[in-house]
């Protein structure tokens, strides 16, 4: 076999190409901060395109990025079963503790608790009430304040306060148990 037909490809060029669309539209989402909070589908659109160049762009005007490629790549990873990220066009996108699952595993990360979003929470009421001797006082008012909402808040505010709970406590099985308690006692606050 001669030389020239034989050659190595890079690892860089190796994962360029299957990266799907999908796939890209949700890093770019990760790399925005999508598991802490709601990101702009321009934003994610912007940082897509630098994920992946040529997913992206008009056939026509391969300078401008396709904001309905990425807003469908990101309605794909709303609709997948489990749902990858929540959110929309409105109010923005954010990942669910499935997607945040993908995002690090395809990145070969794994998910690490100890962001200030989680030692605040090891800080409230709420976790302080169950982790004691009386958890039947863990009241509704309880979980509001560790989501730092009211009964005041746009809905889709408050989902976004519960995502980002749920997706700091990834990693950690106390602080995840605890969240899982919280979505079944309190599942009208915890819904995504």
């Amino acid at each position: 076999m001669s030389d020239r037909h034989t050659f190595e490809r890079s690892p860089v060029r190796a994962l360029k190409r299957t990266l799907t669309s999908r796939m890209a539209a949700l890093l770019a989402l990760h790399d925005l901060g999508g598991e802490r909070q709601a990101v702009d589908t321009e934003d994610v659109a912007m940082r897509a395109a630098q994920v992946a160049p040529k997913s992206f762009r008009w056939r026509k005007y391969p300078d401008q990025v396709d904001l309905e490629r990425v807003r469908i790549a990101l309605k794909h990873n709303k609709e997948h079963e489990p749902a990858l990220v929540s959110g929309g066009i409105r109010d923005g996108w954010q990942l669910t503790a499935e997607g945040l699952k993908e995002c690090l595993k395809f990145r070969g990360a794994s998910p690490v608790a100890d962001s200030a979003e989680a030692k605040r929470m090891r800080l409230s009421k709420a976790f302080a009430t169950w982790s004691g001797e009386h958890k039947d006082a863990l009241r509704r008012e309880d979980v509001l304040e560790l989501l730092r909402v009211n009964d005041y808040f746009p809905e889709s505010k408050r989902r976004q306060r519960a995502a980002a709970v749920v997706n700091a406590a990834a990693g950690d099985a106390e602080l995840e148990y605890f969240v899982e308690m919280l979505k079944r006692r309190y599942p009208e606050v915890m819904r995504i």
